[in-house]
């Protein structure tokens, strides 16, 4: 349970921040700006919490250690695809 807790925090941080880092939350999907930034966010998150942890909980979460091979997709689709 407590890596899943680790987990969730490491996956909503961005998302909330993103909310807060535009002026209109309704559309910040639309901003390819901060989508990019908040895939990297949980790119590194998640790295950091595989390196320290050597596991992650949900397991579909691995998909964001899973994504260098990945050119066209953005990490935030495959985010939303896992959900």
């Amino acid at each position: 349970m407590h890596i899943w807790q680790l987990c969730h925090i490491g996956m909503v941080v961005p998302l909330a921040n993103a909310y807060y880092q535009t002026e209109h939350p309704e559309s910040v999907g639309q901003d390819k700006v901060i989508m990019k930034k908040i895939a990297r966010e949980l790119k590194d998150n998640f790295k950091i919490l595989y390196d320290n942890l050597h596991t992650l909980s949900p397991y579909k979460m691995n998909i964001f250690l899973n994504t260098h091979n990945l050119q066209k997709q953005s990490f935030l689709s495959l985010f939303v695809l896992c959900f």
